[in-house]
């Protein structure tokens, strides 16, 4: 059986892959960061490792900038550190995603594959006579999914542990949820003795992400999810995985290069006379 993978094993994982490498070594959060990328590196130049969790890589990522590792880079999603961490610097090593997360800023960057990927799905609507709308359907599913970001970084700040996992935006009876609605939903399916009351209190209390463009606030899976949602107001029943998948296979070259994070990459591999990325763009 293998043992599980923490920071330490990333770090000697890197180290290894750089004894005796001219290589560069790119480290992912997770599996569906790795998914979307492994195509696209030119792995003649840089060796793409999954780092399993964020709190993993970033703990390797200041392991490696203790002890002076060079040619390596840790790609990490912001997350809520703005609103929960704000202080907080990253290693040096690091890539942060410019929102919530790098897939994320693939899909704000590129919304028109995700356009495109609304309208495939609600073609239905148009054969029954209908007319989707489709960039108030994105629109509408980028502010459900950040209306669970309040609830998320009071969770992360407070330390309540509560099951805000594969959340069921099914189960919303409206697409723009009350703080109540999301607390009441929240604490009926969590292992805790606050109250729904309790809960959207401290909602109110953590407001320090009032303000702030919703396309921040919004994480790749609740998007995903909160999309599903919104099209069944339109009669368009759809999982939320086949929405991603739909989503995934539209990302060739063209769709990653415009992405902050790839450039800031692809810089990385320039310095160290290296090509981060097989991706051959006309000029």
């Amino acid at each position: 059986m293998r043992g599980a993978i923490t920071p330490t094993t990333i770090f000697g994982t890197v180290a290894m892959a750089r004894q005796g490498s001219s290589s560069l070594i790119l480290v992912v959060e997770g599996d569906d960061d790795h998914f979307m990328i492994k195509e696209h590196i030119n792995d003649g130049d840089v060796v793409l490792i999954g780092g399993s969790g964020r709190p993993k890589v970033l703990e390797a990522a200041v392991k490696a900038e203790q002890r002076g590792v060079r040619g390596v880079r840790f790609l990490v999603d912001a997350d809520y550190d703005r609103f929960t961490q704000p202080a907080s610097r990253y290693p040096s090593n690091v890539v942060a995603s410019q929102h919530h997360d790098a897939m994320i800023d693939v899909v704000l960057t590129n919304p028109a594959v995700l356009d495109r990927v609304i309208a495939s799905y609600g073609r239905s609507v148009d054969r029954r006579g209908g007319t989707l709308d489709v960039a108030s359907v994105r629109d509408a599913a980028i502010s459900l999914a950040a209306a669970l970001a309040p609830l998320r970084i009071v969770n992360e700040r407070m330390g309540y542990n509560l099951n805000l996992r594969d959340f069921p935006f099914g189960r919303l009876a409206s697409i723009v949820p009350t703080a109540a609605d999301l607390s009441t939903l929240v604490i009926e399916r969590s292992d805790t003795t606050l109250t729904a009351a309790q809960l959207e209190a401290e909602i109110e209390g953590h407001r320090s992400h009032a303000g702030t463009d919703v396309a921040v606030l919004a994480g790749d899976h609740d998007l995903f999810r909160a999309l599903a949602r919104v099209l069944v107001d339109h009669g368009v029943n759809v999982r939320a995985d086949f929405l991603w998948s739909g989503f995934m296979s539209a990302v060739d070259c063209g769709v990653l290069a415009v992405v902050p994070w790839y450039q800031e990459l692809l810089d990385w591999g320039v310095a160290n006379s290296r090509a981060t990325f097989n991706c051959k763009l006309a000029a």
